[in-house]
């Protein structure tokens, strides 16, 4: 479903995309191009378990990084096996904190209205660089008050942002995409099928 929503955002073309979809109690990561999805896998690694998990300190710590990590490694060694076989070249995020990290990035560097009625959205790496640095710095009173990012997501989006370095840092991705269709708009596309 997941799958389906982000291909009514935009054309996945021929070349093959990982798909990241982080939750509160897991994330899903989808390897697939526009014809077909190559490998799925759901990971218990939403932001909200991380957090109560690791519990870490508020601005983070860089051993609280450190022990994210070192559970990265060991979680998600199924997903960086398949990535070395299918080699992905593009990361698309759909929604959630994708979208707060689309919106702060919009704020600090573009028009505030760059993503209204827009479905993709193309993360440049400077933006993404400084997205991180101002996160890993950041408290919660700060996040809250910075615009782009709800207070839903303030408390989440550095363990978020840490998790989405890592599967950058670790695989072969090359361009960074928001799609802003996910579950939903996937579940409306399987209903209208149906009843077509």
């Amino acid at each position: 479903l997941i799958y389906h929503g982000v291909k009514q955002a935009f054309d996945l073309g021929k070349h093959n995309s990982l798909i990241m979809d982080i939750g509160g109690g897991s994330t899903e990561f989808i390897i697939a191009n526009n014809e077909q999805v190559f490998w799925k896998q759901s990971f218990q690694l939403g932001v909200s378990r991380l957090k109560e998990k690791f519990k870490p300190n508020d601005p983070i710590k860089q051993t609280d990084i450190n022990n994210l990590l070192i559970h990265f490694d060991k979680e998600l060694i199924n997903l960086i096996e398949a990535v070395s076989i299918y080699k992905p070249i593009t990361l698309i995020g759909s929604s959630g904190s994708f979208d707060s990290l689309a919106a702060m990035i919009s704020h600090k560097y573009f028009d505030k209205d760059v993503l209204f009625n827009n479905t993709e959205f193309t993360f440049e790496r400077d933006g993404l660089k400084w997205a991180n640095q101002y996160l890993m710095e950041s408290d919660y009173k700060k996040r809250i008050n910075t615009k782009g990012i709800s207070k839903m997501r303030a408390k989440m989006i550095v363990i978020a942002m840490i998790l989405i370095k890592y599967i950058i840092d670790k695989t072969t991705i090359k361009e960074v995409k928001l799609s802003t269709y996910s579950l939903k708009e996937g579940v409306i596309y399987e209903e209208t099928n149906r009843l077509s």
